[in-house]
């Protein structure tokens, strides 16, 4: 299990330029202990944290490292799963003052557990990929390489934008994907199907989407 307790400080010079990046990659991986520094001059992008290991499980505790990370200049966070990812708390990701990115990407299947959410302060884009080991031309299977929000789980941004890309499918139960002050919601499926849950509205279909591509 990879645990990193060193200071990383990564920021822009003081004559401006964009923050650094950190990766950390373990098959197995707690909640960070380590303080990161992206801060970034004014006009710059904030610093990129990239996390890397087979399965990730986010509780409160987890996404509460994050957010200290991200309060430290951070407004790139990339979390990548060989397997699954899963969320089981409301992690709420402050206002930023420039664009900022939260990305998940998962082989095989992004889960929000039931009264979980991805709740979005102003200026972040959210981007959730499922389904990216799955070999190009292989057909899942019902349950995997998809995006999952079961029961009243939801995903919200105010201004920024969501993009949801799952091999197989995006299932939204009880809960919602939906922004609130006119970002904009994209969702690519390959193999199955949308199902929206309580409510239809505000969803746009395409016949043809893009094609979804993995990654190996």
């Amino acid at each position: 299990e990879a645990v990193c307790k060193k200071d990383r400080r990564l920021p822009g010079g003081a004559q401006g330029g964009n923050g650094g990046q950190v990766e950390i990659s373990a098959s197995q991986m707690g909640a960070i202990q380590s303080a990161i520094n992206g801060r970034a001059q004014s006009g710059y992008v904030g610093g990129k944290l990239n996390i890397d290991p087979y399965d990730l499980s986010l509780d409160y505790a987890y996404v509460s490292s994050l957010n200290n990370q991200i309060s430290g200049g951070l407004s790139q966070i990339s979390l990548q799963a060989d397997h699954n990812i899963e969320l089981s708390a409301a992690w709420n990701l402050a206002d930023l003052t420039s664009a900022g990115t939260l990305s998940l990407t998962a082989g095989n299947s992004i889960i929000l557990d039931d009264l979980s959410a991805i709740i979005a302060g102003n200026s972040w884009n959210v981007a959730l990929t499922a389904g990216a080991a799955l070999p190009v031309g292989t057909s899942p299977v019902a349950g995997m390489d998809g995006i999952y929000l079961n029961g009243n789980a939801y995903i919200q941004t105010k201004d920024g934008g969501v993009n949801l890309s799952a091999a197989n499918e995006v299932i939204v139960n009880s809960g919602a994907v939906r922004t609130i002050g006119g970002g904009n919601i994209n969702v690519t499926t390959l193999y199955s199907d949308l199902k929206t849950g309580t409510s239809t509205s505000w969803f746009f279909y395409l016949e043809n989407a893009p094609y979804f591509t993995p990654y190996n």
